[in-house]
């Protein structure tokens, strides 16, 4: 499956509802669970919540596209889009994590649960696009 989104904070609940349907869509065996369609969704809401917030600081409309492949007993998640170059691999993970809300610094959460909900994650750019790529088992 593939959802071609607009750069705009608007598109998440059309993002959601894409991987729920695409989630209820999956057959075979081992069939997902129920906690595979929530996993996904938060991956993908904390991923492209960043490139729509971070990755376009000359504004503009800009499409991220969404690629969803069933893949045994995972799906494959890639998201594709023309923003500012950003590994966002590359930042170490929070040292705060078990930190009080008032004690956490801001920031850095979305890609450590995507990095803990994930088998695993991968960062490229390539031709002038940020390929985020991420494995979530059934």
């Amino acid at each position: 499956m593939e959802l071609r989104l607009r750069n705009t904070l608007e598109e998440i609940p059309r993002l959601l509802d894409g991987v729920e349907a695409f989630v209820e869509g999956l057959e075979g065996d081992p069939a997902p669970g129920p906690a595979t369609g929530p996993r996904l969704g938060l991956c993908l809401d904390e991923a492209i919540t960043n490139v729509i917030s971070y990755a376009f600081p000359e504004g503009g409309d800009h499409e991220i596209i969404v690629s969803l492949i069933p893949n045994g007993d995972e799906v494959i998640a890639e998201i594709i889009d023309d923003g500012i170059p950003h590994d966002p691999l590359a930042r170490p993970d929070p040292v705060h994590v078990e930190a009080t809300l008032e004690d956490r610094p801001i920031g850095g959460l979305g890609i450590h649960l995507i990095r803990k909900l994930s088998r695993s994650v991968a960062y490229r750019h390539e031709d002038g696009k940020n390929h985020l790529t991420f494995h979530i088992a059934y």
